[in-house]
This record gives structure tokens, sequence and C-alpha cells, in this order.
């Protein structure tokens, strides 16, 4: 009985704690339609949103190398594809940064290294 209660002590630990991780990501959400939407020829995917929550268009990723960037290369086709549907569609889509503080605070043309999520 006593290993039980460690193990149940231990899991509860291991989940309040990944709960915590989850939840301590997210600073700032911004998005509505997709605005701009292209790559340059280096590979960097920028995007801008349109709406209350919209920003200026800035730099999320690279198709071709991660660099500073927090999304691997995958993770940004997958993202460039997502924000492609949803802007031939007319779809709210949302992004998620550690960074900036608010979504006006996008500097137009910046590099947002700290995008964690593209989601509708």
């Amino acid at each position: 009985m006593a290993t039980l209660t460690a193990r149940f002590k231990n899991t509860v630990a291991l989940a309040t704690g990944m709960l915590i991780a989850a939840t301590s990501h997210a600073n700032v959400a911004c998005g509505g339609t997709v605005g701009m939407l292209g790559v340059y020829d280096s590979g960097n995917v920028f995007v801008s949103y349109q709406g209350s929550y919209g920003t200026s268009p800035h730099v999320i990723c690279n198709l071709y190398t991660q660099g500073g960037f927090g999304a691997t290369v995958n993770t940004c086709k997958a993202w460039y594809s997502y924000l492609l549907a949803a802007k031939l569609s007319n779809q709210n889509v949302w992004s998620d940064y550690t960074i900036p503080a608010s979504c006006s605070a996008i500097a137009a043309w910046s590099y947002q290294t700290t995008t964690y999520t593209v989601r509708q």
C-alpha cells in the first residue's frame, strides 16, 4: 500500500508539473483572417493577421533551416500549409508567442522567433 501511495504522489506531482509547464507558455495570442502571407527566397515565412488581434506582417519561421526560430523546418512547412488553407478559405487562425507583450507590439517585418503555435 505504501508503494501505491508513493506512486500516486509521484504521478500527481508529475502531472501538476506538466500542467504548469503547458499553461505557462502562452503570453499572447494574435490572429484573425490572414492578411499577407508569403515566403522570401531565403525561406522565411511571413504573415499578417487582420482583425481585433491583428498584426503587422512579421516572420514566424524558415522553410529551409531552423536557425534562431523555435519552429523546426517540418513545423514551419506545416504552419505555412495551415496558413495558406486559412487564407484561401477566409478562416480565422491564431499564432501564440512568448514574446511580445501584445499583438500591436509586433513590429512590421520583425522576426518573431518565439512563435510556438499556429492554430484555429
